[in-house]
């Protein structure tokens, strides 16, 4: 199992969070990507046609999402 992560308020609590949604990921299923979003809330969730490693199958696409920030 995974062992819980302790974040402080005071340091990671202040970056603001955006999360890259890989929706054909095999490594990292979809319900455990959206586990992770809600264990730590984003400002914004990207949503990718991607496989687990989008810099490689949609660099691109992954580089105009992150350009838009």
């Amino acid at each position: 199992g995974f062992e819980p992560l302790h974040l402080s308020p005071e340091r990671y609590g202040q970056i603001e969070k955006v999360y890259i949604e890989c929706l054909q990921d095999r490594a990292v299923t979809l319900p455990l990507q959206r586990r992770m979003q809600s264990d730590s809330p984003c400002a914004k969730v990207i949503s990718l046609d991607s496989s687990h490693s989008p810099f490689f199958s949609m660099p691109e696409r992954l580089a105009d999402e992150l350009m838009r920030l």
